[in-house]
């Protein structure tokens, strides 16, 4: 969370931010076309030609905090219809612990794939022949880890302008 809050926002140019994130960071091993889009769409223009990234840090650290809530786990047991779950090879969770998940479930087959837990940015191409329902069935788990009513009715409590100000963020 607190690499969020102290991110640089603002940049130059999305030429200056490119030069920025495609030599280091999390943003090294993406895919060019994922930083192309993600340089389009995440940023927004000021009136001095200046970008600044469209949700703020602080933001983005509250959903950090905030997301643990969220367990995947329990909701991948639950499912039963079949499912494809990937693991990322590169990332944090030990494939022995996916592999004993998906043994105990009838419906899960796994995979392990060589890339880390951003795969959709780093490898989009090893996604391009999944299935449209499995990649909605992604987005939608990691959207549903993105949102603590709780907290949001905390924080609508609190700071109403920056409740607002999320909902923006999440809208785009």
């Amino acid at each position: 969370a607190e690499i969020a809050r102290k991110r640089a926002h603002v940049f130059p140019s999305r030429e200056a931010a490119r030069e920025k994130w495609r030599a280091r960071g999390t943003f090294g091993d993406w895919d060019p076309r994922a930083l192309e889009l993600y340089l389009r769409y995440a940023f927004a223009e000021l009136p001095d030609g200046r970008i600044d990234l469209k949700c703020p840090g602080e933001v983005e650290a509250t959903v950090y905090e905030t997301g643990g809530g969220f367990d995947p786990w329990r909701e991948i047991a639950s499912l039963r219809v079949p499912g494809l779950l990937l693991h990322a090879g590169r990332g944090n969770c030990p494939l022995p612990f996916i592999e004993k998940f998906c043994a105990e479930s009838d419906t899960l087959e796994c995979r392990s794939l060589d890339a880390g837990h951003l795969l959709p940015m780093v490898a989009p191409d090893l996604l391009r022949n999944l299935p449209t329902s499995g990649l909605a069935a992604v987005v939608i788990a990691s959207a549903i880890g993105l949102f603590e009513i709780a907290d949001l009715r905390r924080i609508f409590r609190i700071q109403r302008w920056e409740f607002w100000l999320s909902i923006l963020c999440l809208v785009g």
